[in-house]
This record gives structure tokens, C-alpha cells and sequence, in this order.
């Protein structure tokens, strides 16, 4: 199985799809790994934050366009506090053509 925001209508240019994961129990620096898809000439982009658990979230990766039918890996190293967690951000592009899918999400304690 893997996660995907649709392109087609209903959709329309700037709408997102939000996978907030579970916030960290432990301080320390974490490793996020996933994998990637963005093919279509209207993709928007894919993003990932980091947020604190007062809310304040920080940009920590970010893809844009089309990069091609193949699967990619894609992985974030941040130092998270108690109560921090990552949130990925898949947006629409103008026009039907591109979704964005992920896929194999972990993550570990450590650096990548």
C-alpha cells in the first residue's frame, strides 16, 4: 500500500494532502526515510516539516515538479525535542496531470 494525493477533480491547484506522524517520545536526532513519487507535467510539490509541539512548524525538505515515473528515495535527518514531530505536505499542481504518492515512511532514531 502506499499514500497518494489525487490530481483529478474534485481537486484544484493548491490543495493539499497532510500526514501528520505521531509525535516523539524521545529527544534526539531522527532519521526519516521514505520513498517517492511525482510524475505528471503539473505536479506542484512534496514537503516535509518538522513541529514543535507548540506548533511551529519548519521546513526541512522539499521536491518540486516532475521527476519521472520511477520511485525515489528520500530521507530527512533532524534533531527532534520530546513532543516534535514530521509532517508531509503533498500539494496540487494547475492543472490534472500529477500525483504525488509515498511510500516505505520509517522512522529511526539516529542520523540517517
Amino acid at each position: 500500500y502506499y499514500l497518494y494525493i489525487e490530481a483529478s477533480r474534485p481537486r484544484k491547484y493548491g490543495d493539499t494532502a497532510k500526514l501528520l506522524l505521531p509525535a516523539t517520545t524521545k529527544s534526539g536526532t531522527k532519521c526519516m526515510q521514505f520513498h517517492y513519487n511525482m510524475h505528471g507535467r503539473s505536479i506542484n510539490s512534496l514537503e516535509v516539516f518538522s513541529m514543535t509541539s507548540d506548533g511551529i512548524p519548519s521546513l526541512i525538505w522539499k521536491k518540486s515538479g516532475n521527476l519521472g515515473v520511477r520511485w525515489r528515495a528520500g530521507s530527512v535527518e533532524v534533531t527532534l525535542s520530546e513532543g516534535d514531530r514530521f509532517i508531509l505536505v503533498g500539494t496540487v499542481g494547475k492543472r490534472l496531470f500529477g500525483d504525488i504518492a509515498i511510500d516505505d515512511l520509517q522512522v529511526l532514531d539516529g542520523p540517517c
